[in-house]
């Protein structure tokens, strides 16, 4: 029978369609999930609490011949990952200030710290590079392409998982997966997760607007030639969505 699902830690879409034997397009684009799907717009990120009405499964006949054997096969619903790995090298040292002429009385020396270097940082894909994923237990080995992405096919209900970078060798790097769980980008906690996987913690995951987020903004910001003012404005939010991919 229908059902009001009330989402859970680390469900979407995908994972609450695959839970209940659904086409995710029949839920996502029922029509008493249409206030859901304006505020949330991706169904590959909605939040916990959120309500979303599952429907009856649709009922399909099969008309076979008797005295045979029939074989039915029932596809696994899986979903699209994609990521990619990228190197920020930091912004440029300034250059070396020219020497002053000594002072006869040093005590009257003011001296100020030259300007950071404001120019928009480009990220450098990591291509090529060999990784190790396990998801589920099961474990998909490949490499990066040109662009430093990994484009993967997971099954639908997966939660977690970890992702290893250049197995086997002195660079080995393991990376947690946590799937499902980014809160929208509307909420202030789908900022600090979106910073923090762009490598700008905020030392939290909450909905509070702390120091560690505006801290983060500022870095944020000056990266991307943006305003530094520590603030969540529309460039800024804009910006995040971009660099982030979703």
């Amino acid at each position: 029978m229908p059902t009001d699902h009330v989402t859970q830690p680390g469900e979407c879409i995908a994972s609450i369609s695959s839970a209940y034997k659904l086409p995710w397009e029949k839920i996502w684009n029922h029509p008493k999930n249409a206030e859901l799907k304006q505020r949330r717009k991706d169904p590959n990120v909605i939040r916990e609490g959120d309500t979303v009405y599952v429907p009856d499964p649709e009922q399909r006949k099969f008309s076979l011949a008797t005295g045979a054997v029939h074989q039915f096969v029932v596809k696994r619903l899986t979903v699209r990952l994609r990521l990619r790995v990228v190197v920020d090298f930091g912004p440029k040292p300034p250059p070396p200030l020219p020497p002053k002429p000594p002072s006869p009385d040093r005590r009257n020396i003011v001296e100020e710290d030259p300007e950071p270097d404001a120019t928009p940082r480009t990220d450098e894909a990591r291509k090529g590079l060999a990784f190790k994923l396990v998801i589920d237990g099961v474990t998909i080995e490949g490499q990066t392409d040109g662009d430093g992405y990994l484009d993967c096919q997971i099954p639908a209900q997966a939660m977690s998982g970890h992702l290893v970078l250049a197995p086997g060798t002195p660079h080995e790097t393991e990376v947690p997966l946590h799937l499902g769980h980014l809160d929208p980008i509307a909420e202030v906690s789908g900022i600090k997760q979106r910073l923090r996987n762009l490598c700008f913690d905020c030392g939290d995951q909450t909905d509070d607007e702390t120091p560690g987020l505006a801290a983060a903004l500022r870095a944020f910001q000056a990266k991307h030639g943006l305003s530094v003012n520590g603030e969540i404005d529309d460039p800024t939010r804009a910006e995040i969505l971009k660099a982030h991919g979703t």
